[in-house]
């Protein structure tokens, strides 16, 4: 056993999820899936990231189990997010009794973890994750692939914009009407986070290039972002003052967005806004598979790269990983310039305002804001 192959960030995690993962081998059991699926429960709940990742999967599961009612269960800060995101699904909050006396025909947990492996067993009858993270002597189907519970799909992710994101988009802009590129500095682990002179020198350019500038990010991201508000291409500071729908309008009204590896890097790909996504301590072969001719991926790979630990661990590291620090400000413009150029030949493609018209170059999944009422009146 490898630990690291686990998610953990913390070596003695994997160290335990190593050894529980070997009991499970040893004793998980595999069944055949019912026949006849009336009922499905999907356990993603949390990481913004994770989430927008996880919405081909939905496609995959209406075409497995054509005549299946959907639940999500999720952590409450994204219920309502997901609610307009996925009309026609039924998304639960994870509350104390939220799934009492609910019982499904089949489960899919997404995480790995014992600890949701266990509430899956509890209210389903059959229970396809993967055992990466341990237990897999309670799943009826061990999946190969983490975080898929085996339902993966070769779709990226796709949002169409909704009226209710824009004109929550709009009322947080205010006056604002130049075009501009979203920054979001944060992000959820440490490891991942670029310098703050960095952040300044990139600004620069912005502000060099009459580039304006919408600062964004949690409650957690302010600080930085107040520290960088000062700069000169920074029209407004967002972070901490928006709800993922109102982050979601944002996006789509940018001209690109700038981040490490976090959540809005997904956001936008999903929503069809070009991203500039810094890369270090994660593997972009994993994370920005979604990337496509409109996104950039700048990485520097060092022998110590791809750890996906939240902490950097390298003696250089004061507190920055040594992976991010090597990425300059000025590649990171001379990225989004050429973003730029290439945007400037390509019809976008959301749509500015009020609209929510999208243009897409691939077939549209089955969990567009259009299709699923229709299939479930078919159903």
């Amino acid at each position: 056993m490898r630990p690291a192959r686990y998610g953990y960030t913390r070596g003695w995690q994997r160290g335990v999820a190593a050894l529980v993962d070997g009991c499970g081998r040893i004793l998980e059991r595999k069944r055949p899936i019912p026949r006849a699926v009336q009922s499905v429960l999907l356990i993603r709940l949390e990481r913004f990231g994770d989430l927008i990742l996880t919405l081909p999967m939905l496609d995959a599961l209406r075409r497995r189990h054509p005549r299946a009612s959907l639940t999500w269960l999720v952590r409450p800060v994204y219920a309502d997010f997901l609610r307009q995101a996925v009309p026609g699904i039924e998304v639960v909050e994870l509350r104390s009794g939220a799934l009492r006396k609910r019982r499904f025909d089949v489960a899919y947990e997404l995480h790995g973890h014992p600890r949701w492996i266990a509430l899956a067993r509890r209210h389903a009858a059959w229970v396809s994750g993967h055992g990466i993270r341990g237990a897999g002597l309670l799943l009826d189907h061990d999946s190969p692939l983490a975080g898929t519970a085996g339902i993966g799909s070769s779709m990226p992710p796709w949002l169409e914009l909704t009226p209710a994101w824009s004109a929550a988009a709009d009322a947080a802009l205010g006056p604002q009407a130049e075009p501009f590129i979203v920054v979001h500095p944060g992000c959820g682990q440490p490891s991942k986070r670029w310098p703050e002179a960095q952040w300044r020198e990139f600004l620069a350019q912005c502000a060099a290039h009459e580039t304006p500038v919408i600062l964004a990010g949690g409650p957690a991201d302010q600080a930085v972002c107040a520290g960088l508000a000062a700069e000169g291409a920074v029209a407004a500071v967002l972070s901490g003052l928006t709800d993922w729908g109102t982050l979601a309008g944002l996006v789509a009204r940018a001209r690109a967005v700038v981040a490490p590896d976090t959540g809005i890097i997904h956001l936008a790909r999903a929503l069809g806004t070009p991203t500039v996504a810094l890369f270090g301590p994660t593997d972009p072969a994993r994370w920005a598979a979604a990337a496509g001719p409109r996104d950039r991926v700048l990485l520097h790979k060092l022998p110590c790269s791809h750890c996906d630990r939240g902490r950097c661990l390298h003696p250089a590291a004061n507190p920055f990983s040594p992976c991010l620090q090597a990425i300059s400000a000025i590649e990171a413009w001379q990225a989004l310039a050429q973003l730029f150029e290439y945007s400037s030949s390509q019809r976008s493609p959301v749509s500015t305002g009020n609209s929510t018209s999208r243009l897409h170059s691939s077939h549209e999944p089955s969990y567009s804001r259009a299709s699923i009422p229709a299939q479930r009146a078919a159903e």
